[in-house]
């Protein structure tokens, strides 16, 4: 088995405790469109993100697949320049082999189960806080510092080990880094004002978890097809820095380092539930080092990665 899969097996068991339609613009049209997010008092943001890591592909490979699925809903409401945001709803599953970890928030967990679960639960308990910036960038989302200190409260008694687990298996797959990215998807990632066809925008996104990647998006705008504005999104996925891949590795956490690229699109209708869709896929190949950046400790992978989500009004 390689070293990285390997690793990620030992943290699932060993955590013990464009053509529009007659009413749309074309593609010559030199005014532009006026694009505009449209108000709501509440809304529900659903997502869904699956990864399949594989070495079956490389030479000398083992066959082992690690597939990882983060499916769920955020509440948001306005709030000031931004939003309140909670996330009642919650499902994970991670495979690797023989191992797994699973969560579901409708679930009850109790003895080691509640243990495991205890960082995904916490995430659903919080309230947060995304305000853009002027850029319309969310570069911090308020309010997950205290998902971390629950997490820390909470698991104290079952001694330092059992908390660095739970801390790590937050951040591991779901951390600060990954909501901002879903809740830019979800909320501010597509440009409003007067557009033409073919104008551009990137957003730069750091630090994603799982698989410790970022990535660079370029948003097109495409035009409006019958009562919706349309948005391509062509993205490059890159690796850490370096300084940032010997902080993970210095944390007993692995490190990818890799390249590839993704596509999507982003729908914003101009009336009726729904507010925005939008799906993307993609494609990245590298190492994955661990415990070190030796070479010796190096496993060449590919991974797969697919989403898909939607914002409806509530209110």
């Amino acid at each position: 088995m390689k070293k990285c899969v390997r690793w990620i097996c030992l943290l699932l068991c060993g955590f013990l405790l464009t053509a529009c339609s007659p009413d749309g613009i074309s593609s010559g049209n030199s005014t532009g469109t006026n694009v505009k997010y449209r108000s709501f008092q509440t809304a529900r943001a659903e997502f869904s993100m699956v990864f399949h890591v594989s070495d079956s592909q490389f030479e000398n490979s083992t066959g082992m697949t690690v597939t990882s699925m983060f499916k769920g809903a955020f509440t948001v409401t306005p709030k000031d320049t931004g939003y309140t945001v909670t996330l009642p709803e919650l499902q994970i599953s991670i495979v690797a082999g023989d191992a797994s970890l699973e969560f579901h928030n409708g679930n009850t967990y109790t003895g080691e189960a509640a243990v495991r679960a205890l960082p995904f639960k916490a995430l659903t308990e919080g309230t947060f806080t995304a305000i853009p910036t002027a850029q319309g960038r969310l570069e911090t989302l308020e309010g997950f510092q205290d998902v971390l200190t629950q997490i820390r409260t909470e698991t104290a008694p079952y001694g330092e080990k059992i908390t660095a687990q739970a801390v790590s298996s937050l951040n591991e797959f779901l951390n600060e880094n990954t909501l901002c990215y879903l809740l830019e998807k979800l909320l501010f990632s597509v440009p409003e004002g007067t557009l033409r066809v073919g104008d551009t925008k990137e957003r730069y996104f750091d630090g994603l978890a799982p698989y410790s990647y970022s990535m660079k998006d370029k948003i097109t705008y495409t035009g409006r097809s019958g009562k919706a504005d349309v948005f391509a999104m062509d993205g490059v996925v890159s690796s850490l820095s370096v300084e940032q891949a010997d902080s993970l590795l210095s944390l007993g956490l692995p490190y990818y380092e890799m390249s590839g690229t993704t596509a999507g699109t982003c729908t914003l209708y101009t009336e009726g539930e729904l507010l925005r869709s939008g799906s993307s896929s993609g494609n990245a190949t590298g190492i994955c080092y661990f415990p070190d950046k030796k070479p010796e400790n190096g496993s060449q992978v590919a991974i797969s990665r697919q989403m898909t989500y939607s914002v409806k009004i509530v209110e």
